[in-house]
């Protein structure tokens, strides 16, 4: 008997019924650990909603939530059922994402190159936004239209 005053195998049951090794045990951390990895998809599912949105001061805020659900979800043991389709899942989402981010990543690169193009052509051209030529262009020197 224990200090409680229970036996270690309760009602017929391996190890101890509802204990921590127990089947009952095993099946409340599976259920945590599912919870868990239905958060951590659920975050992946908002952070590809603000990759697409192109929402980057929101992303940024989100990776600290991601971070911590996904140490959440790594520090509890998965238990029951074999966690392999559910860390699948989690991976397809996780690769999905790092795609777009990239794009994303890379469509804001070109689009800076891009601005810098046509800058580099304005200042070449010689005139400003209200068309009056530029100080220091060859534009409009000596020739009148």
């Amino acid at each position: 008997m224990t200090e409680d005053g229970w036996n270690g195998l309760r009602a017929g049951m391996p190890n101890g019924g509802d204990g921590p090794g127990g089947r009952i045990g095993a099946a409340l951390r599976g259920a945590a650990w599912r919870g868990r990895a239905r958060q951590v998809r659920a975050l992946l599912e908002e952070e590809r909603e603000l990759i697409l949105r192109g929402d980057l001061k929101a992303l940024a805020g989100h990776a600290a939530r991601s971070r911590t659900a996904l140490d959440d979800l790594t520090s509890t043991p998965p238990g029951g059922e074999a966690p392999g389709r559910e860390l699948e899942r989690i991976r397809v989402a996780a690769e999905r994402n790092r795609r777009l981010l990239s794009a994303l990543l890379e469509g804001a690169a070109e689009a800076r190159r891009e601005l810098a193009r046509h800058e580099k052509a304005r200042k070449r051209l010689g005139y400003d936004r209200s068309g009056d030529p530029l100080a220091g262009s060859d534009t409009g020197r000596g020739r009148r239209a």
